[in-house]
């Protein structure tokens, strides 16, 4: 027995040790693997939902492609278009400039906050409409009847500057050009047009048609016209185009003035004027903006801006059915919108109410996107961080403006600042009007943007359900917050959601030019121009805000061997994701035409014709920008 006791054995501590070091080794290794885990996992769930995104605002546009606008494009802060790469840095050209990444949020340039290419994508070019028949809708100073047309993107960055709208034009189709005289057009009809060009001078002359002595009008006109360097009257001219100048520069025309206007050409600095290309020049007429309150006239170029968040544009209930002359031949009014989307990190869903209610009677909607923002109190800007801008770690609510115009990147000082205070803005589509629920202040609503309606994590809605009671019932309220309607069953009604969701996540569209214009020097070269390069006869160089865009060339060349003229129709191309390095082609996008032949050849005719049209998603993964890109060919289709 005691031998038996005597050889037992133990495990030492040493042993025991080491078993814990290979045990903690291993746990800690499959430890390590579960935030990568997590992180594919996650970075998947995002790219779906971009994926799906992007794939709604493509399926969306090709359902209302009457609607489509000439261009979508970005912009800089004020205004003014991306052209070349002239008097940018690096860093500037790279998220400014061009449309496409590396990203760039906000940027101090020169000591002014502006939006790097990840919000620059903005401006609206030419959304086209009929006037839509007239229905009802809201404004803040009550019940109006007008034609109502609601955006495509919203909210808009527009403001009243004393009885004009900045950021916003709305112009007709194109006037027909009738032959030009010396005096009086007397034949000119609504809807047409003379012109009466003079060589070798900077200006030129447009007659309109007599009005009505009460209706004041003004118009459109773009043009073509050959410069030469000043001082150098042989050098060889180019031509430059001019988009939109309006007739007469400031103030109206009297509805019976039928005198010639002049139009005054600008060149550029350097440069003077030998005249107008004859033919070159388009017109449209204006629409007049009225104020919300204001008696609608018997013009029927006439507009009033409805709601700016929504994007509600009202036109004059007297131009449904009018028919004007038009470039086309007789047809109805149309209008096509140019105006510049505020912020594209707003998240606009159109969602239908379904017909369910949860446990508490109330109607769950589930948005597309988790982990709202939530702007806390709203009229407490204390309860973030005033100064916080342009990062913005806390959210004070959807839109903000500065001296008393919409803008981003400023510091929030006051309460006032602060357009829309909430986290999230639910619109009834029908009406135009925003869902509220009762407040405790009488006559008075609020939009849904309590805890009580909203899970922020996530991203459910809860709707107040038709058998709601007391401050928990649905009503529809204006934009100063007034009810109007009282009581309204949810279930059933088309409603729009605009949010914000954390990781900025965004929904843009860049679309090319609808058509562009050749000039003869790079110089020249902007959104909706193109030249060819001195150096390669094949080559179209383009501005960097068209990179990567698709376009539709139509082109002629002559084969030397037998003087045969031959066409090429409808050649898709993408112009370059890179800028040409080659001398006197440095900084621009490029394009080379193939053309089908080994004989040398002359090319002579070329048309250009933008037909791409790109959804782009865009989110924040922790410090990293990501973004999923769809594109499509996209024309304009009939109204």
């Amino acid at each position: 027995m005691d031998k038996i006791l005597r050889n037992k054995s133990g495990t030492s501590l040493v042993e025991v040790l080491v078993v814990m070091v290979v045990l903690l080794v291993g746990i800690m290794t499959v430890i390590q693997m579960f935030p990568t885990g997590f992180g594919v996992v996650k970075a998947a769930e995002s790219r779906t939902i971009a994926t799906r995104l992007a794939q709604q605002e493509l399926e969306r546009w090709k359902a209302m492609s009457a609607n489509l606008p000439t261009g979508i494009i970005p912009i800089k802060e004020d205004g003014t278009f991306f052209a070349d790469n002239a008097g940018y840095s690096a860093q500037i050209r790279n998220t400014c400039v061009l449309a496409g990444p590396p990203f760039g949020e906000f940027m101090n340039v020169d000591g002014v906050l502006e939006r790097g290419n990840v919000l620059n994508v903005r401006q609206v070019i030419g959304e086209t409409t009929s006037i839509p028949a007239p229905g009802y809708f809201q404004t803040g100073s009550g019940t109006e009847f007008g034609s109502k047309y609601t955006l495509a993107f919203s909210p808009i960055d527009v403001y009243t500057s004393g009885t004009e709208l900045n950021g916003l034009s709305i112009k007709s189709g194109p006037l027909q050009r009738v032959a030009s005289a010396l005096g009086y057009l007397a034949s000119i009809k609504r809807g047409q047009y003379g012109i009466r060009y003079t060589s070798g001078s900077s200006e030129f002359y447009v007659e309109f048609p007599k009005e009505s002595s009460s209706i004041n009008r003004f118009y459109y006109i773009s043009y073509s016209y050959w410069v030469v360097p000043s001082g150098s009257p042989a050098s060889e001219p180019f031509l430059i185009s001019k988009l939109d100048q309006r007739v007469p520069e400031t103030g109206t025309i009297a509805g019976d003035d039928t005198g010639w206007q002049t139009v005054t050409i600008d060149p550029p600095s350097g440069y003077d004027v030998i005249g107008i290309q004859e033919s070159s020049d388009t017109c449209a007429r204006g629409f007049l903006p009225l104020g919300a309150g204001a008696a609608w006239t018997s013009d029927p170029y006439t507009y009033k801006l409805a709601d700016s968040v929504l994007g509600i544009i009202s036109f004059n209930p007297n131009a449904q059915n009018r028919y004007e002359y038009t470039a086309y031949g007789k047809r109805p009014i149309e209008a096509s919108i140019d105006y510049r989307i505020y912020d594209p990190r707003i998240i606009r869903e159109d969602k239908v109410v379904p017909d369910v209610d949860d446990s508490a009677g109330n109607i769950p909607v589930k948005l597309a996107l988790r982990f709202i923002l939530n702007a806390g109190k709203p009229d407490d800007i204390t309860d973030g961080d005033a100064t916080d801008n342009p990062d913005e770690p806390t959210f004070e609510g959807l839109m903000r403006e500065y001296e008393g115009r919409p803008q981003l990147g400023r510091k929030i000082t006051i309460a006032d600042d602060l357009t829309i205070r909430y986290s999230m803005l639910i619109v009834d589509l029908k009406t135009g009007l925003r869902v509220g629920v009762p407040s405790t202040v009488a006559g008075k609503g609020i939009p849904l943007y309590t805890d009580e309606f909203i899970d922020y994590k996530t991203g459910v809605v809860k709707l107040p359900g038709p058998g709601a009671t007391g401050n928990n019932i649905a009503c529809l309220i204006d934009y100063n917050n007034d009810i109007q309607v009282s009581t309204i069953d949810l279930r059933g009604r088309n409603l729009r959601f605009l949010y914000r969701a954390d990781g900025d996540w965004s929904v843009q569209c860049n679309k090319a030019y609808a058509n562009y214009s050749r000039v003869y020097d790079k110089s020249g070269i902007d959104y909706y121009h193109y030249c060819l390069s001195k150096d390669n006869p094949n080559r179209l160089l383009f501005a960097p805000c068209d990179a990567q865009k698709t376009v539709s060339v139509d082109y002629t060349y002559v084969t030397t061997s037998d003087n045969i003229e031959h066409r090429v129709v409808g050649r898709a191309c993408q112009i370059s994701d890179m800028a040409s390095d080659s001398p006197g082609e440095d900084g621009y996008y490029y394009l080379d035409i193939k053309v089908p032949t080994s004989d040398t050849y002359t090319i002579t005719r070329i048309s250009v014709i933008g037909t791409s049209f790109m959804a782009r998603v865009i989110w924040r993964d922790g410090k990293h920008w990501r973004h999923v890109d769809m594109d499509t060919n996209l024309v304009r289709g009939a109204q």
